[in-house]
């Protein structure tokens, strides 16, 4: 009786063992071990982060955003805490449901063209990112080339919508700032300027603790009203300015000026509007210090041609961002909720610890 008791003992002692092994040796060969992130791509494809419109937003694209966000943001992991992966998360679906408006809007709107090379441009993207980050690291995650490529493809019609629609803009400002311009002359003129505050022998400007400049004292003042006095009777007598400024040691503070007429302040709206081509002012005092203009051409059609047409683009770049935000609350996209389990279904932490170990970044 005591021998068999032994005998089971000394079984099961061994049938642990074994199992030990077992274990340690998958351990050391990588069987055996799971990992929260693999997930194969028809599955990733099925899953469904949220909906826009028609548009199903799948985990293999979220998968594909939070590669891409990682890798140009450069993510620590090791820094992401429970607020940080909500937060990386928020930004991409943000991302995500910006982008996708647009595409879906992109395809609505006459007048949006992708060309061919822009396609080819998009595929030659999708390729070089496939290839960068690898087909069995992607594939890990759900992600596939075909995923790519759409991504790229849908970016291209982004970019042409948002082309079309800046040029529209454009084109709407151009005309309102032709009728607010279409009256006034556009002048080219030359001015030196005796300043009236200290700068540096770099020629910055020098600045209090408290971040104001630095002003000259009355009788440095004195003296830059003397010196430009003195520059103004010679430029009068026939001595060429921009030898003047070089001699007074103050080129960098004058130079060319090409403006519309009252566009400054001050007296020096009324001195520019009096003076004719190679007219030479008086001293002219300004905020800025004594300054001496020269009259260069009274009109500049070509300047007030461009001047339109920069302030129209400027106006343009500044308005679209407003323009693409109008978008999305018409799209009522703030209304619509990602799936929680999705996104927490990749483990951003190990995403971004697998990238460095790669040498991603």
């Amino acid at each position: 009786m005591k021998k068999s008791r032994n005998r089971l003992f000394c079984k099961k002692m061994l049938s642990a063992v074994i199992a030990l092994l077992i274990l340690s040796v998958a351990m050391l060969t990588g069987c055996g071990k799971t990992d929260s992130n693999v997930i194969d791509a028809e599955e990733a494809k099925s899953n469904v982060l949220m909906t826009i419109e028609d548009f199903d937003v799948t985990q293999q694209l979220y998968n594909l955003y939070v590669i891409q966000y990682m890798y140009s943001n450069k993510t620590e992991p090791l820094s992401l805490d429970e607020q940080g992966i909500t937060d990386l998360q928020t930004a991409v679906v943000d991302e995500m449901k910006s982008e996708i408006v647009q595409y879906l809007l992109s395809q609505l709107t006459e007048g949006v063209e992708v060309t061919e090379q822009a396609l080819a441009t998009s595929e030659a993207s999708a390729a070089s990112m496939y290839n960068f980050f690898g087909e069995d690291f992607l594939a890990k995650y759900g992600i596939d080339y075909d995923c790519i490529k759409e991504l790229f493809n849908r970016q291209a019609y982004i970019s042409a919508l948002k082309d079309k629609a800046i040029s529209d803009m454009q084109a709407t400002y151009k005309e309102q700032y032709e009728k607010q311009y279409g009256d006034m002359n556009f002048h080219s003129l030359y001015y030196a300027l005796f300043p009236s505050i200290q700068y540096d022998e770099e020629g910055n400007p020098v600045k209090n603790d408290d971040g104001s400049y630095v002003s000259l004292t009355d009788q440095e003042m004195e003296e830059q009203l003397a010196k430009a006095t003195e520059l103004m009777e010679r430029a009068k007598a026939g001595e060429k300015m921009e030898d003047l400024v070089e001699e007074y040691q103050i080129g960098n503070y004058s130079g060319v000026e090409k403006n519309y007429e009252g566009a400054y302040a001050g007296d020096l709206n009324q001195v520019v509007e009096s003076l004719s081509v190679n007219d030479i002012s008086d001293v002219v005092t300004t905020d800025a210090g004594y300054m001496v203009v020269r009259m260069d051409m009274e009109n500049d059609p070509e300047y007030k041609e461009y001047m339109i047409n920069s302030l129209a683009i400027q106006t343009a770049d500044n308005a679209f961002p407003n323009m693409q935000a109008n978008w999305l609350v018409a799209a009522g996209v703030d209304k619509v909720e990602a799936n929680q389990d999705v996104l927490n279904a990749l483990d951003v932490v190990e995403l971004g610890k697998a990238m460095q170990k790669k040498g991603y970044y």
